[in-house]
C-alpha cells in the first residue's frame, strides 16, 4: 500500500476515530473478515443499547427488546455510516446508564456520563449531539412530572453540563478543525419528514405494512392497558422529533444531517413501551406477526445481498485488470448518496477497496484532518479537490448521442492527465461522452473503465 507517497497517518483525538480503532482490533483477520466483524460489532452494540434502555426504563427485559431487533437493518446501515451507528448506540447506552444511576452520588454519575459523552464523540460527533438531546428530553419530562425542588433541578442541569465541559474542551481545542467555509443548507420539509422512513429498505411498501401491523398491535395493547409507556423516554423521542423538523441538511462540510435522528427516535420510542400482554390471543397474534415479518425481511435482505454481490464481483474483476500502482479517478452520479438500495454507494467505494491496497491512488479515500486518521499529501489533495467524483460524472457522462463529447475546461483536462484510468460506477445504464483522451478499457455490470491517453 502506497501510503507514504499519497497519504500520511494522522492519529490524533478526532471524532470518527472510534470506528478505526474497532477495525484495528479485527485487522488481524484481514480486510474482508475484519470489516465484517466490525459491522457485526456495530449491530451487536446497537442491539445491546436497546436492551439496556428497556431494562433501565422498565426494570426488566421486555418483549419490545425483541421487536427492536427489526430496527437494526435500516437506511443508516445501507448508507455505510457505521461510525454513526456506533455513535448513536453509545448515546442510547449513556442514557440507559444515566437512568440506572439516578440514585447514585452526583460525582460518580457525572464521571460515568462524561465517559459516555467522550466515547460517543469519539465514534461520531453527532453521537454526542444525540446523547445531549436524549438527556435533555428525559430530564425535562421528569422535572415537569415530579416537580423537583431547586436542588434536584440544579443537579439535573449541572451534572450533565459539568460532564460535557471536558469533552467540549477536547473537541474545540485538541482536535483539528475544518478550515473550509461554514454554511447551512435546508432541504424541503417533506424530505425531513421522509427521513422517518429510515427502517424501510429494499421493499418499502411491504415493509411499511409490516411495521404498521406491529404499531397497530402496540396501539391495541395500550388501549387495553396491557402496555405502559415510559413518558420520560417519550419526551426524549419527542425532543429529537422537534429537532428533526428544524434540522438542516448540511452544516459546514457535513451533509445528510436531516436524516440521522429518525432511527434513534424509532429506537427510543420502541424502548419506551413496556408490553404486559395478559390476553393470550393478543400475545400470540403479536408474536406471530413479528416472527413472520422478521423471517420475511431476513429472506428479502439475503436475496438482495446475493443479487448485489454479483454486481460487485463483476465490478471488482474489472478493477483487477488495472495495473498495480495506477492512478485511478472515480466517477459516480450525484444521486449516489440518495440511493435507498445501497448499490450506488457500495460501488462508489470499490476503487478505494481495490486500487489503494495495490499501491494505487483514487481520490475518494476520504481524508479530512478533522475526521480521519489519514491526510492526503498536499499535491494529491489539490488533485482530489479538482476531480471530485460527482463533478467528473457531470462533465463526462452524457446521452447516447454519437456527437455527445466531453465538455472539460483546460484546467480540468490537465488534472485528468495526471490519472491513468477513470472508473465510472453506477448500477444504472449510462453513456460516457466520447473524447480522444479516453480509451475504453473494461466494461462490466455497474462499471465502465477508460484509460487516460496521456499527451506527449
Amino acid at each position: 500500500m502506497a501510503l507514504p507517497q499519497f497519504w500520511q497517518t494522522n492519529f490524533v483525538i478526532i471524532p470518527n476515530l472510534g470506528l478505526d480503532l474497532v477495525f484495528l482490533a479485527f485487522s488481524g483477520f484481514g480486510t474482508v473478515l475484519g470489516g465484517q466483524l466490525t459491522l457485526a460489532a456495530a449491530l451487536i452494540t446497537s442491539m445491546l443499547s436497546m436492551i439496556m434502555l428497556t431494562v433501565a426504563a422498565h426494570r426488566r427485559m421486555t418483549p419490545m427488546a425483541a421487536v427492536c431487533a427489526l430496527l437494526l437493518y435500516n437506511r443508516m446501515l445501507l448508507a455505510g455510516v457505521v461510525n454513526y451507528i456506533f455513535g448513536y448506540s453509545v448515546a442510547v447506552m449513556g442514557l440507559a446508564v444515566w437512568i440506572m444511576m439516578r440514585d447514585t452520588r452526583a460525582l460518580y454519575r457525572g464521571a460515568v456520563l462524561c465517559g459516555f459523552m467522550a466515547l460517543a464523540a469519539l465514534c461520531h460527533i453527532f453521537g454526542l449531539v444525540v446523547l445531549l438531546l436524549l438527556l435533555a428530553g428525559h430530564e425535562l419530562v421528569l422535572l415537569v412530572q415530579q416537580r423537583f425542588g431547586w436542588r434536584q433541578i440544579v443537579q439535573s442541569v449541572l451534572v450533565p453540563t459539568a460532564a460535557l465541559l471536558p469533552v467540549a474542551w477536547i473537541i474545540l481545542y485538541q482536535t483539528p478543525q475544518d478550515t473550509g467555509r461554514m454554511f447551512i443548507f435546508y432541504r424541503p420539509l417533506i424530505e425531513r419528514l421522509a427521513a422517518f422512513a429510515v427502517p424501510l429498505t429494499y421493499e418499502p411498501a411491504l415493509e411499511a405494512v409490516g411495521f404498521a401491523a406491529i404499531l397497530a398491535c402496540l396501539a391495541v395493547a395500550l388501549g387495553l392497558r396491557q402496555a405502559r409507556a415510559n413518558v420520560a423516554l417519550l419526551g426524549s423521542a419527542a425532543l429529537l422529533g422537534v429537532v428533526q423538523l428544524v434540522m438542516p441538511n448540511a452544516i459546514g462540510a457535513g451533509t445528510g444531517a436531516d436524516h440521522r435522528l429518525p432511527i434513534v427516535i424509532w429506537m427510543v420510542g420502541f424502548c419506551a413501551i413496556d408490553l404486559r400482554l395478559r390476553q393470550v390471543l393478543l400475545a400470540r397474534g403479536m408474536m406471530v406477526a413479528v416472527a413472520i415479518f422478521a423471517l420475511w425481511r431476513l429472506d428479502m435482505i439475503n436475496s438482495r445481498w446475493s443479487a448485489d454481490n454479483r454486481i460487485y464481483r463483476s465490478a471488482l474483476q474489472a478493477l483487477d485488470a488495472i495495473p498495480d500502482g495506477a492512478m485511478v479517478a472515480t466517477a459516480c452520479p450525484p444521486d449516489a448518496w440518495d440511493s435507498v438500495t445501497g448499490q450506488a454507494m457500495s460501488l462508489y467505494f470499490l476503487p478505494a477497496w481495490n486500487v489503494v491496497p495495490r499501491g494505487g491512488f483514487t481520490q475518494t479515500l476520504w481524508t479530512k484532518p478533522s475526521q480521519h486518521p489519514l491526510v492526503m499529501q498536499p499535491g494529491y489533495r489539490a488533485l482530489a479537490d479538482a476531480t471530485g467524483p460527482m463533478k467528473l460524472w457531470a462533465e463526462l457522462v452524457g446521452s447516447a448521442q454519437q456527437n455527445d463529447t466531453m465538455r472539460l475546461s483546460a484546467s480540468e483536462q490537465d488534472a485528468i492527465q495526471r490519472y491513468d484510468f477513470i472508473a465510472f460506477l453506477s448500477p444504472f445504464s449510462f453513456n460516457v461522452r466520447k473524447d480522444e483522451a479516453l480509451q475504453p478499457f473494461r466494461k462490466a455490470d455497474g462499471i465502465q473503465i477508460f484509460r487516460v491517453m496521456h499527451r506527449p
